[in-house]
């Protein structure tokens, strides 16, 4: 297992239809009644400015977590994250905010937020 930056795994042979593709199976998984659309994640990737995360194990995505950057507020907002439902339970999520908080520190932001519904 380990994590990516978007172009990375792009850089590794992936296709980004394909990746978008599988984020947006995901999304309409995870979050059946608000699932982001393949549109919405190619947006929201390129709004996160290379920091797009991916979980990938044996070249299958298995996870990912996009963030908006607030640069100009200080902090950084996870907009979206997900596990496959096989590979939770290991860590993996933890795994993935954590990689993100070093991202915030290394681009100096003082937060990281993130924005649910109570149901999630």
């Amino acid at each position: 297992m380990e994590i990516l930056l978007f172009e990375d795994l792009i850089n590794k042979g992936f296709s980004k239809k394909a990746a978008f593709k599988e984020i947006a199976r995901y999304e309409k998984e995870f979050f059946p009644e608000y699932p982001y659309i393949i549109q919405d994640i190619k947006e929201f990737c390129q709004k996160s400015r290379g920091y797009t995360l991916i979980l990938l194990d044996k070249n299958r995505i298995i996870g990912y977590l996009i963030p908006l950057l607030f640069r100009n507020r200080g902090y950084l907002q996870i907009l979206t994250i997900a596990v496959d439902r096989n590979c939770q339970k290991k860590g993996y999520g933890t795994q993935l905010i954590r990689k993100c908080e070093e991202i915030a520190n290394s681009l100096r932001l003082k937060r990281v937020i993130v924005r649910a519904d109570v149901s999630y």
